[in-house]
């Protein structure tokens, strides 16, 4: 085999550099792995991470309800409940994705519930500083 042949014999390809957009990615997957892999939770901190979890849960379907009811009230077209009907099964498909209470993703969902307005940073901090700085790296790269 010579110095420019794959082991397939085809002519070998030099490697690039990678793109900004390939480096970032591979930096977010770096990140998501380490979190992953790193964080325990113990019972104090549970408990401040389902409490915010409820709190963000709570917000975003009250928001739901106010919506839902300005829009019966709104319309006078009898047809409006089909368009409610509609947007709450929409709804119901966000939210059944966006909040899962599974530990091995909670590192993921309350970046996603701070940068939507459910939450804000400072509801956090009882789930621990180091877990809330990674929230915040997260947070960044959005």
């Amino acid at each position: 085999m010579s110095g420019s042949q794959s082991l397939w014999g085809r002519p070998s390809t030099t490697l690039r550099p990678a793109s900004p957009r390939v480096r970032a990615i591979r930096i977010r997957r770096g990140i998501f792995f380490g979190i992953m892999r790193e964080f325990t939770w113990s019972a104090s901190e549970k408990k401040a991470a389902r409490a915010a979890f409820d709190l963000a849960l709570a917000r975003q379907l009250k928001a739901a309800r106010k919506k839902a009811e300005a829009m019966l009230r709104d319309s006078a077209d009898d047809r409006v409940i089909w368009r409610l009907h509609d947007y709450l099964e929409d709804l119901r498909r966000e939210i059944d994705q966006k909040y899962d209470y599974r530990y091995s993703v909670l590192m993921l969902v309350f970046p996603r519930l701070v940068s939507e307005g459910w939450l804000s940073a400072d509801e956090l901090e009882g789930i621990g500083a180091e877990k809330v700085d990674v929230i915040n790296k997260l947070m960044s790269l959005r």
